[in-house]
């Protein structure tokens, strides 16, 4: 967006007035997230033990995760049974929109590639329903 779009109020809020030409005509609709994803996931809701080396197995925390981007350079690693265990109910995958809940809350992040990643503590997992949405 630039300096001269305008806003409107609405009931989520103050959003932009025009979409972009890329985009419908239609009115922004509102709709609640969870009629828009297939996948929406909490993270195991304990640090996951890690290793002081190396592996392939990368842990996201809420200090990488600023900006609308998911930064791996500062990740902690784990091993791959822990892998395994901590993505037992979802593995995250390019597309998917990762949320903080606490320490910073509400900081987002787009999964821009596909990699052996998995959500540390107080982080939220969304994946949009390709059908309905595109992430």
């Amino acid at each position: 967006m630039n300096s001269k779009t305008k806003f409107k109020e609405n009931e989520i809020g103050m959003i932009p007035e025009e979409r972009s030409k890329c985009m419908s005509s239609e009115p922004w609709p509102v709709v609640e997230v969870q009629d828009v994803c297939e996948l929406i996931v909490d993270c195991v809701n304990k640090t996951a033990p890690t290793v002081d080396y190396v592996t392939p197995y990368r842990m996201i925390r809420t200090t990488n995760i600023r900006y609308g981007r998911v930064d791996l350079t500062s990740c902690r690693y784990v091993e791959a049974d822990t892998y395994e265990r901590w993505t037992r109910r979802a593995k995250v995958k390019a597309g998917d929109v990762l949320l903080t809940r606490e320490a910073p809350i509400g900081e987002v992040g787009y999964v821009d590639q596909y990699d052996t990643i998995f959500l540390g503590q107080r982080i939220m997992q969304y994946r949009a329903n390709p059908n309905l949405l595109d992430s």
